[in-house]
């Protein structure tokens, strides 16, 4: 699996018991969403390595406990301590996808489905009421808010968001 094709949704961040479980942390998304998937990719020394949960146990919001299916001792599980866990695209749960925006999209070249291209992403500004996108075309800064109704999709290998924007939120940025 390809590392662009996927999404980082949280860490393995401690073993447990002697069994090879594993407690996860999901950093944006309830828990209870990934009960049901069949898999999960983790990062093991650059590649992701799909791992197929055998029991999956919630502990809170963002914390569930796993037994996967080809790690049964304490040792292996120590092993898989502090390694990413991603899903490919479109495997994650539905919206929220502004949630899972990061200083990664800094670079990527925002398009409106309408107008085209619009500039170049600076900077996710994070605000407690909605985060934004500050985006810079020839000079000129807009600030996108940062919504699910408005994110189209992202293309990470080719370094893009698409967006749909309401008309005339463009012309609001001087």
């Amino acid at each position: 699996m390809d590392k662009y094709d996927c999404y980082r949704v949280g860490r393995i961040v401690k073993s447990f018991g002697y069994k090879g479980e594993v407690l996860l942390f999901f950093e944006n998304d309830p828990a209870a969403s990934f009960a049901d998937l069949p898999s999960l990719f983790v990062e093991r020394d650059g590649e992701l390595i799909p791992y197929f949960p055998e029991e999956f146990q919630i502990r809170d919001e963002q914390t569930v406990l796993v037994r996967f299916d080809d790690v049964t001792t304490e040792d292996e599980a120590k092993k898989l301590v502090n390694s990413d866990l991603y899903l490919p695209v479109g495997t994650l749960p539905a919206g929220n996808q502004s949630k899972r925006l990061a200083s990664w999209i800094e670079g990527y070249k925002a398009f409106n489905h309408e107008k085209g291209f619009i500039g170049e992403v600076r900077e996710l500004i994070r605000l407690k009421e909605q985060d934004l996108l500050r985006v810079i075309n020839q000079g000129k800064e807009m600030l996108i808010p940062a919504v699910d109704s408005y994110i189209l999709s992202i293309n990470k290998r080719k370094k893009e968001i698409h967006l749909d924007l309401p008309e005339g939120l463009l012309d609001l940025n001087p």
